[in-house]
C-alpha cells in the first residue's frame, strides 16, 4: 500500500514544483502502533479512512490529532475502510468472508450497518453528502454505478445501457459523477442527475482523451482527470457539464496529474488531488487552471516524506482542510496527513506586500476569516483602489507600495494628479519627478499651495534676485 521509497539519487528532486503558499500547515494523524494508515475523507471537525493493524485495516475516524483515531472495524469483519464522512455518519464497507459490503457507521463499530443492495453480490461506498450515498454494487458480475438514497438508503442503479463496469465516485445529494466502460471497455467520466437516464458522457474524445474519470461534482463544476497520446498517462481537469468544456490542470513540469476532489469557496472552487515530479506524486490544489498548482507536498519535513497524495477537500468559510497520506521513507509507512490552510486575514503573512499583516492591521481585512488581504468594499466610498489588486491606472504597477501614486493601501486613487500623465498646471511639466511642484507621486496638486492664482512656482522663485535687481537699478539712478 505505499506509495514509494526514497533512494539517495533522487533525494534532491524532491525541491521540484512550486512552493505551498506560506499559510498552509499539516498535522499527521497516523495513530500509535499503526503499521500504516491513510486519511480518505474529511469535515472541518472529523476525519476519516483507515488503520493498519496486524496486517488488516481497520476503517477509523480522527478529530484532528493522532491520538483521536477510533477503530470502527466490526467484530465480524476481517478488514473496513472509512471513505466518506458528514461529521456524524460516516460511510465504506467492511470485508466479511472475503465480500465487499457496502457499509455506514455513526462514530463507533458496534453503530455499523450493513447496506449492500438486495441481490448484489458485493458493494462499496465512495461518497455522501446527506442522505445520499454513492459507490458501486455487483449485479450478475457486472459492477454497477449507483446511489443510496434516504434514511433506508434504497439502491438507485445509474447504469447506462451499455455500461460493463462502472461506479459512482462522488455526489454533492443531487448531482453525481463517476465512470462507466462500454462495450470497448473504455474508462468514460460520467455525470448524473440522479438516474440512469439522465447520464451525460462526459469523456473527451473530440480532444483525443483515451479513457477519463470524473472524481468530484460540485453541481456546476465536476474535476477529475482525462488521459491523452502519446503517452497515455492522466491529466488533471474538470469540466461544466459537458464532454467539450474540458479544461486541462496538469501543473507545468508533471509528468501526470490527478484531480480526485473539489470543493466551493469563497475564492472559487478548489481542485485538489496530486500531480507526480520526477517520478514522485506530490500532494497539492488548483484554482481551476494548470498555472495556479499550490505543491502541497512542500509544506512536509523532506526528511521523512518523499511523495504524498490527497483525497478530500471540505471548505469551511475560507479555511480549507484537504485529507491525504504522505509515504514516510524512513519508517517505510503510509501515514494519514491532513493538511489546513488559514485565511489571509490570519496566517500571520502580508500577502499584499502592503506593510499590513492580517486582520485589524490590514484595511483589506473586514474579519480575520477573509480569504484576501485585499480588495474588500467600504460601504459609500467604494473599492481601496490601492489595495484591490488591480492596475487601476494601466501603468503596469500594482497597489501600494509598486504604485508610486497610491500613498498608502486606503488611497482611493493609483493615479491623482502628480502620477497622470497629465500637465495639470500647464507648466510645461508632467508629473513626478519632472514637475518640480510634485513632491511624490501621490501628490494630489501639481502646484505649491497658496498658489493656485498667483504667478506661478518657478517665478516665486526667481522673485528675490528679480526684486534685488530692481532696488539696485533704483539706487544708482537716484546717484
Amino acid at each position: 500500500m505505499a506509495l514509494r521509497s526514497l533512494s539517495g539519487s533522487v533525494a534532491a528532486s524532491l525541491l521540484l514544483a512550486s512552493p505551498a503558499s506560506a499559510q498552509w500547515t499539516y498535522i499527521s494523524l497516523h495513530p500509535l502502533g499503526a503499521a500504516q494508515s491513510r486519511a480518505i475523507a474529511t469535515t472541518d471537525t472529523q476525519q476519516t479512512g483507515w488503520a493498519e493493524y496486524g496486517g488488516d485495516q481497520h476503517a477509523g475516524i480522527w478529530s484532528g490529532t493522532p491520538a483521536s483515531f477510533i477503530d470502527l472495524n466490526p467484530v465480524i469483519a476481517t478488514s473496513s475502510f472509512g471513505h466518506a464522512t458528514t461529521g456524524l455518519q460516516q460511510a465504506g464497507f467492511v470485508i466479511v468472508g472475503g465480500v465487499q459490503v457496502a457499509s455506514l457507521w455513526t462514530g463507533t463499530a458496534a453503530s455499523w450497518t450493513d447496506i449492500n443492495p438486495l441481490g448484489a453480490t458485493s458493494s462499496y461506498v465512495l461518497a455522501m453528502s446527506g442522505l445520499q450515498k454513492g459507490g458501486w454494487a455487483v449485479f450478475g458480475g457486472v459492477r454497477a454505478p449507483g446511489v443510496w438514497n434516504g434514511i433506508t438508503s434504497t439502491w438507485q442503479d445509474l447504469s447506462p445501457p451499455d455500461n460493463t463496469e462502472g461506479l459512482v465516485r462522488d455526489t454533492n445529494g443531487t448531482q453525481q459523477v463517476g465512470y462507466s466502460s462500454g462495450a470497448a471497455l473504455l474508462l468514460r467520466a460520467f455525470l448524473w442527475d440522479g438516474t440512469a437516464a439522465s447520464g451525460v458522457n462526459l469523456h473527451p474524445a473530440a480532444l483525443g482523451g483515451i479513457a477519463s474519470i470524473a472524481y468530484a461534482t460540485i453541481g456546476t463544476m465536476q474535476a477529475g482527470s482525462a488521459a491523452f497520446p502519446p503517452t497515455g498517462l492522466f491529466n488533471a481537469g474538470t469540466w461544466t457539464g459537458t464532454a467539450a468544456s474540458w479544461v486541462n490542470l496538469n501543473p507545468p513540469g508533471a509528468s501526470d496529474s490527478q484531480a480526485i476532489a473539489m470543493t466551493d469557496s469563497p475564492a472559487g472552487p478548489v481542485q485538489a488531488g496530486y500531480a507526480t515530479f520526477a517520478g514522485f506524486p506530490r500532494a497539492g490544489v488548483w484554482y481551476g487552471t494548470a498555472a495556479s498548482w499550490i505543491d502541497l507536498h512542500s509544506v512536509l519535513p523532506p526528511a521523512l516524506y518523499s511523495s504524498s497524495e490527497t483525497r478530500y477537500i471540505f471548505s469551511a468559510g475560507s479555511t480549507l482542510y484537504v485529507a491525504g497520506f504522505a509515504y514516510n521513507y524512513v519508517l517505510a509507512r503510509d501515514e494519514a496527513i491532513l493538511w489546513v490552510s488559514a485565511p489571509e486575514c490570519s496566517d500571520g503573512s502580508d500577502n499584499d506586500s502592503d506593510g499590513r499583516v492580517d486582520h485589524p492591521a490590514d484595511p483589506g481585512c473586514s474579519a480575520a476569516d477573509d480569504s484576501s488581504e485585499k480588495g474588500v468594499p467600504i460601504s459609500a466610498l467604494g473599492w481601496l483602489t490601492c489595495d484591490d489588486g488591480v492596475d487601476n491606472d494601466g501603468d503596469g504597477l500594482v497597489d501600494y507600495p509598486a504604485d508610486p501614486g497610491c500613498r498608502e493601501p486606503l488611497s482611493f486613487t493609483e493615479n491623482p494628479p502628480c502620477n497622470n500623465w497629465w500637465d495639470d498646471d500647464q507648466d510645461g511639466y508632467t508629473d513626478y519627478p519632472a514637475d518640480p511642484e510634485c513632491a511624490t507621486g501621490w501628490d494630489t496638486v501639481e502646484h505649491v499651495a497658496g498658489a493656485q492664482c498667483g504667478i506661478g512656482y518657478e517665478l516665486g522663485l526667481v522673485m528675490p534676485l528679480l526684486w534685488w535687481l530692481y532696488e539696485r537699478r533704483r539706487e544708482r539712478a537716484r546717484r
